[in-house]
């Protein structure tokens, strides 16, 4: 990632999670080495890096933006996920 960052996830599967998690969740971090400056970022429930911008998704938004040399910068919602509603199909779609 640019300016010396680098996005950390802990990955953790456990049985019986806590509420709003599954059996596997993520837990993410920007960590700059050279400054030694963390930015936990344990509310994320998804991210990655996508070319040169951060994505990741926060109570079902899809956030992305740049990191910059004082952390996370131009920060936008990419879609809100939350009007979404599950509905069964049964197959053949």
């Amino acid at each position: 990632m640019e300016h010396g960052w680098t996005l950390r996830k802990f990955a953790h599967a456990e049985v019986g999670p806590r509420s709003g998690k599954g059996c596997y969740w993520d837990e993410h971090a920007l960590i700059h080495p050279e400054c030694g400056r963390i930015i936990e970022a344990k509310h994320w429930e998804w991210a990655e890096i996508d070319g040169k911008r951060l994505t990741w998704v926060v109570g079902g938004k899809l956030h992305a933006g740049r990191v910059r040399r004082d952390g996370i910068q131009d920060e936008k919602v990419l879609y809100d996920f939350n009007k979404m509603s599950f509905e069964a199909i049964a197959a053949p779609y």
